[in-house]
């Protein structure tokens, strides 16, 4: 199955041309989710603060789900965006594939290598050269880590 979709923006789309799998893991670009701009309890009126993160040339609105690279948005599957989600809130951190399929893929049964081909995808719409990863960093013959500093 090929995830379609009709482009409405200039905006670049890294996955735009890549296969839905069974998981649930692709055919819906983040950036087309509803969106929620006002966090507000209407009972109470209160205005809850914004989930974002920010740090040198990336910026990532958790509500929102959305994600901007040197100031331009990125469109991310819903995967991808848990899986950049999950690296950004333990930075520096080095995961493996097991730890990794129990926190983004909790309720699903797939195949380990799953998870290098979601990072593939994920480095080529954060990094500036995927070959040469400097965020979404490999430590060999451990896993992978969000490298906070290289920002």
């Amino acid at each position: 199955m090929t995830a379609i979709s009709r482009r409405t923006s200039d905006a670049p789309r890294c996955a735009a041309t890549l296969p839905a799998d069974r998981n649930g893991s692709g055919g819906i670009p983040v950036g087309r989710l509803p969106r929620n701009d006002r966090r507000t309890l209407p009972h109470a009126g209160v205005q809850l603060p914004r989930d974002v993160y920010e740090n040198g040339r990336l910026r990532i609105d958790f509500d929102a789900y959305e994600v901007w690279v040197d100031g331009r948005p990125v469109h991310l599957f819903r995967r991808e965006f848990q899986l950049l989600r999950f690296f950004v809130r333990a930075a520096n951190r080095v995961f493996d594939r097991t730890q990794i399929l129990a926190h983004v893929w909790p309720e699903a049964r797939v195949n380990p290598r799953t998870v290098d081909v979601h990072v593939y995808r994920l480095r080529r719409c954060i990094e500036r050269d995927p070959v040469r990863p400097e965020i979404l960093v490999t430590v060999r013959g451990v896993g992978w880590k969000f490298n906070a500093r290289a920002l």
